[in-house]
């Protein structure tokens, strides 16, 4: 986030907590916000599914409709947080695809935290997607070396039926 404008998705079912977040964004002057109702499980529109990738989505909603929209998102980093929370719900929200998860204190401290766990669960989503790059990379390298080694194997066994063989049947014969 130091240097690009990220977009943010809130979900969130609290008008007070959707006050203090975007007066949050507004005070931080880096990202925008695309504001999403809570009972809405989809992008508010089409255009909005095109940029995904780089939308981090903060989802706040513990009536079900946060975990409707982590799995409705692809390569997009998630931050869970919600004013209800146990650590079955914190499970569920990371193996749900969250990057991170918060809990909603009454006197909103945990937007101080916010910024430094949005820009966290950034990096974490490019190195993952770092990671992915060169493990498609090596799966490549190891695919067309494969492929190396059999043509060389062919080219042995070629070798050695016109050179070798002929040679050791008549070493055979003159000993």
């Amino acid at each position: 986030m130091e240097s690009q404008r990220v977009k943010i998705l809130l979900v969130e079912d609290d008008r007070l907590d959707q006050m203090a977040f975007k007066r949050l964004v507004k005070e931080q002057a880096s990202p925008t916000i695309t504001q999403l109702p809570a009972q809405s499980t989809r992008p508010p529109n089409p255009r909005q599914r095109k940029i995904r990738s780089r939308v981090l989505w903060t989802i706040s909603s513990a009536d079900g409709t946060a975990f409707d929209v982590l799995e409705t998102i692809v390569d997009t980093p998630a931050v869970f947080a919600t004013g209800t929370g146990s650590e079955e719900l914190a499970v569920k929200a990371m193996k749900s695809g969250a990057s991170d998860y918060l809990i909603k204190d009454p006197s909103r401290n945990y937007l101080k935290v916010l910024p430094e766990i949005v820009k966290n669960a950034i990096r974490h989503k490019k190195a993952e997607d770092e990671l992915k790059q060169y493990h498609e990379k090596l799966v490549e390298l190891v695919k067309e070396r494969t492929e190396q080694l059999a043509e060389e194997k062919e080219v042995l066994a070629v070798t050695f039926q016109v050179w070798v063989t002929p040679w050791l049947r008549l070493t055979l014969r003159i000993g």
